[in-house]
């Protein structure tokens, strides 16, 4: 039965948003494949999807933010890869935050 392959299931949906100004420049094209290849394929094995976007924000300093990011969403995945990808990014990329959306959802392959 074709239904049969098309299985919902509930899963935890997270979208990250990851800007790309740093405080000598921006994360550039090379340098976000870099930590896509190394990081996001090692931490969320089973898949992800991502996008580039746009990204408005205020930091910590009350100073207004507009910068290109990259959002990735990835299904699934547990809390602690997700730490640690957004862990890796902030060192890596010297930034002040990676935001985080976490939602529940019907997923179906």
């Amino acid at each position: 039965m074709l239904l049969a392959a098309c299985a919902t299931t509930h899963q935890a949906c997270d979208t990250l948003y990851f800007g790309t100004a740093t405080p000598t420049g921006v994360v550039n094209a090379e340098q976000w494949k870099q930590f896509a290849d190394e990081v996001l394929s090692r931490e969320f094995p089973k898949g992800l999807t991502t996008w580039e976007a746009d990204g408005r924000w205020r930091g910590g300093d009350g100073t207004a933010v507009v910068e290109h990011s990259h959002v990735v969403l990835v299904i699934g995945a547990d809390d602690a890869a997700i730490a640690r990808v957004i862990d890796e990014y902030k060192k890596r990329f010297v930034q002040e935050a990676v935001m985080r959306v976490s939602s529940p959802c019907r997923a179906s392959f």
